[in-house]
């Protein structure tokens, strides 16, 4: 069932998740440490990694709207 203003809550919380996001990535981004291990890890790793998180990431989203839960 919609509610009312449903999209709109869905994307002002989905700009909040990206900001905080943003201000914590963007942080790790300028670090000498980070740089390094992204050179070190093979390719066929980095690969898994993001489709582990964005398959999170779409179960989360999926699970919250199956149960009626907003992500604000």
């Amino acid at each position: 069932m919609a509610t009312p203003g449903g999209w709109r809550t869905t994307l002002i919380g989905q700009a909040r998740g990206l900001s905080g996001g943003l201000v914590i990535g963007v942080t790790f981004l300028f670090t000498m440490e980070m740089w390094w291990v992204g050179r070190s890890t093979p390719p066929s790793q980095v690969l898994l990694l993001l489709l582990l998180g964005v398959g999170f990431v779409d179960v989360d989203v999926g699970t919250d709207a199956r149960i009626g839960d907003t992500l604000t």
